[in-house]
């Protein structure tokens, strides 16, 4: 479920060759529901059905950005599991906000999200942590009626 954001997912926008926007997401995809991987999607696949939007920008270089984008595109073309269980643990298995926070550290050599959420004794990287996140400021944000 979203935050205080409102939000439910995250993920992160590429170019694709043809010009076109895609995104890079640990997620369901909607015509194959029971396989959750790191994936990409079209964008307006990926924002079908979406109440709220919005585009957060990293303060990076455009060759840290590139490292970030590597990342995360490996990740899917490597179509690494979702993880259920939603542990910081593992690097094989990967939740959404995961995908980005791990990404932003490659891209970085740092930790993007230094105040992680904790429960039961675990630390989370909540859509709120990501947003909070002094690496990223909030660039374009939609909310439909």
């Amino acid at each position: 479920g979203g935050g205080k954001e409102g939000f439910a997912h995250v993920g992160m926008v590429a170019t694709a060759q043809d010009g076109s926007l895609l995104v890079v997401h640990a997620g369901g995809d909607s015509s194959r529901s029971r396989e959750w991987r790191v994936r990409t999607s079209k964008l307006d696949a990926y924002l079908a059905g979406a109440k709220d939007a919005a585009l957060y920008r990293p303060a990076l270089d455009e060759a840290q950005i590139a490292r970030a984008l590597d990342y995360a595109k490996a990740q899917a073309e490597r179509r690494a599991e979702f993880d259920r269980a939603y542990s910081l643990a593992s690097r094989k298995q990967l939740y959404c906000t995961e995908l980005v926070w791990r990404a932003l550290m490659e891209a970085t050599g740092e930790d993007p999200v230094p105040e992680k959420s904790r429960r039961l004794g675990r630390s989370y990287i909540l859509l709120d942590d990501l947003a909070a996140s002094p690496l990223l400021s909030l660039t374009w944000r939609a909310e439909r009626p």
